[in-house]
């Protein structure tokens, strides 16, 4: 009578046998290469039965990616040949995933958003011309009020300067300026238009305002006192009146120069210096009214505390 194994008493079951010892199987030769039988063409070089030749005995082993385990779901278990793979969802009918497609995706704009009404206007009112003028530089040339007052409101609604140049480096509120337009230049410096941008001559809008010509004359040309007191009643910083242009000259220099009384005396009730020197000669507005015989010019700057002493440059004074 064979002896009775121990029973394990937790699962009532005799523990495994000892396995036998396998004989190890020898290796493979030459021989057992060609004794093999040929592959069929297009097996993959499999055997017959779709199998690989079983070279020198050894068992065959089960691939890498082979039936899942019982009670584990398949997934996408590669080459199992068990179960076919699901196919991919796809773009159409309900979408990606049953989810449905975008509006984008499905307007006739190939994906390209549709420009809002907004931002078509803020860019229409904004584009520069071929000689660098938007819109508002020529609502303003033409005195159009209404039109201008959109405009402004689009360009703030943009984010954008109204500072913005022409080609002659001109900016609305230059030509409101040059234009003697005071509603305009209410309106641009009130939504922050600055009057202390230079044009191509380095002439602030206070040297504008203060001047006697316009381009081309017309009946608008001369000093413009209201408009210079308009941009000094700016609720942003003031002008400078000390600014020079590109002779040298100040506001105070140019309204001497136009025989504007009530630009000077405006110039003067806001702070410019009576006795400023030019950059180029050094003379001061009461020696330039002096050199211009304006006599009338010449008492009203002494009347506001001018030197007869100041010197040019060259050692010149009012009183030689």
């Amino acid at each position: 009578m064979a002896e009775e194994l121990p029973v394990d008493l937790r699962t009532r079951r005799p523990p495994n046998p000892p396995r036998a010892p396998q004989k190890r199987r020898p290796s493979p030769t030459p021989r057992d290469f060609a004794a093999a039988p040929e592959a069929p063409l297009g097996s993959g070089g499999r055997g017959r039965g779709g199998r690989p030749p079983n070279f020198g005995g050894n068992p065959p082993r089960t691939p890498k990616f082979g039936r899942p385990p019982a009670g584990k779901s398949p997934k996408f278990a590669i080459g199992t040949g068990s179960r076919a793979e699901p196919p991919l969802p796809f773009l159409g009918g309900g979408g990606m995933l049953g989810v449905a497609p975008p509006p984008l995706l499905a307007s006739p704009n190939l994906g390209v958003p549709p420009e809002p009404p907004l931002a078509a206007a803020i860019a229409a009112a904004t584009r520069q011309d071929e000689d660098g003028d938007t819109p508002l530089h020529i609502a303003v040339a033409q005195g159009a009020l209404a039109v201008s007052r959109r405009l402004v409101a689009l360009f703030l609604r943009g984010g954008r300067d109204l500072d913005v140049y022409n080609h002659l480096r001109q900016t609305p509120l230059h030509l409101a300026v040059i234009t003697g337009q005071v509603s305009l230049v209410r309106l641009l410096v009130a939504h922050g238009a600055s009057p202390m941008c230079p044009d191509r001559l380095g002439r602030t809008c206070a040297h504008l305002a203060c001047g006697s010509h316009l381009p081309g004359g017309g009946a608008t040309a001369g000093p413009r006192p209201r408009v210079l007191r308009e941009l000094l009643r700016s609720p942003g910083p003031p002008p400078d009146l000390q600014a020079r242009d590109y002779e040298g000259l100040t506001p105070l220099h140019v309204a001497v120069a136009s025989g504007s009384r009530e630009s000077v005396l405006l110039l003067l009730q806001h702070g410019a210096d009576v006795d400023a020197g030019d950059i180029k000669s050094g003379r001061s507005p009461l020696l330039h009214a002096v050199e211009n015989d304006s006599l009338e010019m010449a008492e009203l700057l002494l009347q506001h505390g001018a030197s007869v002493n100041a010197q040019s440059y060259a050692g010149c004074t009012a009183l030689n």
